[in-house]
């Protein structure tokens, strides 16, 4: 952000040559700046909350310092050299993804109401002739039986919760990084815009630089992040000419996702994760 705040105010460029920003390009980057800070938190940080609550409590914190340390990380990854030459939407690309790219592990209530409903493929997961199955069927039908004591009925439903989290548990965290999943979660922040746009930013604002979305990309680096490295390296899927993500977006997210829950990521200067032609992925050393 600091690296966008010095292109509005002009004293930075992107361009190779250094060449001085224009008046609408330096109105442009501080629009975005401003988007970007009123999005980041005011819609994902408090969203970010969710994910270490009830069903994702066992997991690593995913809290907004995992965002801003996600973010810190894709920064410092970068050689330097390239840090200079970031565009405003690959500066967006790298906050964004930094803050969404975990959003889909927190539920609401609604969201866990909707998993849990008789009818929802959560219950694909389990096998009705294992024990887990039987015990869970035997569980729910003691819960609601009008011959047993209310001592008891209350322990069955206690455990029914308990299944309930753990069978949310795996859910979630597999459907976290589908594109599906990240489509929901950017849907529901349009409709609280629409119903208070006072109190919600306007998501497609800030999700895009002088008129050009990078809405899509972002959700595809979100995927990304939970892949393996070579994945990196793929083909566009629309387009077999081209790579998957071309020169203009940087795709820190999955390396330092993975450094910042580990802590061992010392950025050295000779690892890259932008896929560019002079700067090739992490899985490949630069000479």
């Amino acid at each position: 952000m600091i690296r966008l705040n010095a292109y509005s105010s002009g004293t930075a460029s992107w361009y190779p040559n250094n060449q001085q920003l224009s008046p609408a390009e330096k109105n442009a980057c501080r629009d975005l700046h401003s988007k970007l800070i009123d999005f980041v938190e005011k819609c994902l940080h408090p969203l970010m909350a969710r994910t270490t609550t009830r069903e994702m409590e066992t997991f690593t914190m995913h809290d907004h310092a995992h965002g801003l340390k996600v973010a810190h990380l894709m920064w410092h990854i970068l050689k330097p050299e390239r840090r200079e030459l970031l565009s405003p939407g690959e500066i967006g690309l790298l906050i964004t993804s930094a803050h969404l790219h975990d959003l889909g592990m927190g539920l609401s209530p609604g969201e866990r109401r909707e998993r849990l409903r008789p009818d929802s493929d959560i219950w694909d997961r389990v096998d009705s002739r294992s024990a887990f199955g039987r015990s869970l069927k035997g569980l729910i039908a003691l819960s609601s039986d009008p011959d047993i004591s209310d001592a008891i009925k209350a322990q069955a439903v206690q455990q029914v919760q308990q299944a309930q989290e753990a069978l949310l548990c795996l859910d979630t965290r597999e459907r976290h990084a589908s594109a599906e999943r990240y489509w929901e979660i950017i849907h529901g922040l349009e409709n609280a815009h629409f119903d208070d746009p006072a109190r919600i930013p306007d998501i497609r604002s800030a999700l895009s630089f002088d008129g050009d979305s990078f809405e899509d990309k972002l959700i595809e680096i979100c995927v990304s992040h939970n892949e393996d490295a070579y994945r990196l390296l793929d083909r566009d899927a629309s387009d077999p000419g081209r790579d998957r993500f071309p020169t203009r977006f940087p795709i820190g997210c999955s390396v330092a996702d993975k450094c910042s829950g580990t802590g061992t990521c010392s950025p050295t200067g000779r690892m890259s994760v932008v896929i560019v032609p002079e700067l090739v992925t992490c899985s490949k050393r630069i000479a």
